[in-house]
């Protein structure tokens, strides 16, 4: 068993915008106390984990992230994961100081298509706050998330974001939970489409793309191919892609819990009354988590990129409430 190093942890419930793909709810959750929030800060600190992504809700709306920062500013990668319309000169600052990565969710190639599913204004307030992350040199990539209102702007996302100064795009495809389960869901066709748009645009302005879905890099990019077939030739039984969840990666809900991961809500443990360690080897579901690739059905199962993907255990249990069915947009 391989000790976590990767955590995302949702700082905060509480988000000042109401996006109609987000993940959660913030009325689900109520927000921890501060001394709460240190408690977690504290055992992190002292954890394995070594790279941190600070989520929410949206994070920089914690008013005193100040004091998480300080507390786990030991970690040697911390990336904020942000709406953008909150970053000022005094969140540069603590940026700064901590070395943050960021990462800018931004909802398509137009204003139009941003401000619609997430508010009137919101553009120019993540396109101002990506100005300041530029202009003070803190590195920043954005974020895309495919959806039946932006499937046909994903180009225009990528030569836009390589305009604003983006180090990379994240693409990914929606993951029908929370506000998102209420909206169309794209056909496997339209999602590869929209990832074969991102790539080629990608190319052109020489931009890397990157996605959490792991089957849409081995498709279109081809050092990546080629890597997981040289790694699948050399380590054949060995998961050495793909989700990370329980084998080297774990998520922290707002409410303090371990959970599967960030789309799905299965609980591992409670992080407030019991330190990760013992987490990490008690809680059945990460036990089960590791040993998923030996135990998925369908078309996943007999694949032969199976070990260095495996799809997205948390759109299978979204969609047929298992995580151990195939991934149904995987076009491999």
């Amino acid at each position: 068993m391989l000790n976590p190093t990767i955590c995302q942890w949702d700082l905060t419930p509480v988000c000042n915008l109401n996006c109609k793909h987000c993940r959660i709810r913030e009325r689900e959750f109520k927000p921890l106390d501060h001394s709460d929030l240190l408690c977690l800060a504290d055992k992190l600190a002292i954890s394995t984990v070594t790279s941190l992504a600070i989520a929410g809700g949206e994070p920089l709306a914690y008013p005193k992230l100040g004091d998480i920062m300080a507390h786990i500013g030991g970690i040697n990668h911390i990336m904020i994961l942000t709406n953008g319309t909150l970053i000022n000169r005094d969140t540069v600052k603590l940026l700064k100081q901590y070395r943050c990565d960021v990462q800018v969710s931004l909802d398509g190639g137009t204003e139009h298509t941003h401000d619609t599913c997430r508010g009137k204004g919101s553009f120019a307030k993540s396109v101002n706050g990506i100005g300041l992350l530029r202009d003070n040199k803190i590195p920043f990539w954005t974020r895309l998330t495919i959806m039946p209102s932006n499937k046909n702007e994903v180009f225009d996302f990528v030569i836009m974001s390589k305009s604003l100064g983006a180090n990379a795009c994240s693409i990914r495809r929606c993951v029908p939970v929370g506000n998102a389960s209420n909206l169309e869901q794209l056909s496997v066709d339209e999602i590869k489409l929209a990832f074969g748009e991102a790539y080629r645009a990608g190319k052109k302005v020489k931009i890397k793309i990157v996605s959490p879905d792991p089957f849409a890099m081995i498709y279109y990019d081809q050092t990546k191919k080629e890597q997981c077939e040289r790694l699948m030739s050399k380590y054949p039984q060995t998961c050495i892609g793909g989700c990370k969840s329980g084998l080297t990666s774990f998520y922290i809900d707002p409410s303090g819990k371990v959970i599967f991961c960030p789309y799905a809500p299965i609980y591992c443990g409670d992080l407030l009354k019991d330190n990760l360690d013992v987490i990490w080897r008690e809680s059945k579901t990460l036990q089960y988590a590791r040993k998923i690739r030996h135990n998925l059905h369908g078309k996943c199962a007999s694949c032969k990129y199976l070990m260095v993907c495996g799809g997205c255990p948390a759109v299978s249990f979204a969609v047929t409430g298992s995580i151990l069915q195939s991934d149904r947009d995987c076009w491999l």
